[in-house]
């Protein structure tokens, strides 16, 4: 069983802006409280729970951060997730719901990624990225680990279900462990 919020999950997305959305209205209060209740039974600001509730903005607004970067983007359509879903047999790895950050350029949202046989297979419609911008980011991931594939990356959700569909019966006489590539996409994403 997953974790409500386990990355590479379908909704994950939509699942972790609420959950941010909920922490940072927490920490809100939480520092109204810290900050408010003494100065009012102390009718001064000038006490040590004003320095603690100055403090507590750095983890409070990180988590508000967190909510922003996610909030421009959605979970994948769930048809399209469960039809993927279906293709897929062991020993192939599905992620959904990718959010894959990067130092230069926007946020890259994968929808899903299927890993098999040390390859990526990812479906990455409407991005501000283009698609060989993509491709190349996720190869330099590999790359790192160690794989010399070039991932394919489709935007169009019928060639990537078709391609799936044809990796799921066809099977290789060797098979590449892909667990590595699996945790460090999850890793670089939000």
């Amino acid at each position: 069983m997953h974790s409500i919020l386990e990355k590479g999950t379908y909704g994950y997305i939509e699942r972790s802006k609420r959950y941010e959305l909920i922490k940072t209205v927490v920490w809100a209060i939480f520092i109204a409280l810290i900050i408010g209740i003494p100065w009012l039974i102390l009718k001064t600001q000038l006490n040590y729970f004003t320095i603690i509730g100055v403090v507590l903005v750095l983890p409070a607004a990180r988590t508000f951060i967190l909510y922003v970067a996610a909030l421009p983007h959605h979970s994948g359509k769930e048809e399209e997730h469960e039809e993927i879903a279906g293709f897929v047999r062991e020993p192939m790895i599905l992620l959904s719901d990718l959010m894959l950050t990067r130092s230069k350029g926007s946020t890259i949202i994968v929808w899903e990624a299927v890993i098999y046989n040390g390859n990526v297979y990812a479906y990455v419609p409407k991005q501000k990225a283009d698609i060989k911008e993509i491709t190349a980011y996720l190869q330099k991931q590999m790359e790192n680990l160690g794989y010399k594939r070039k991932p394919l990356v489709h935007d169009q959700f019928k060639a990537y279900s078709d391609l799936i569909e044809m990796l799921s019966v066809n099977h290789p006489s060797e098979v590449t462990e892909c667990e590595d590539l699996a945790r460090r996409l999850k890793a670089i994403s939000l």
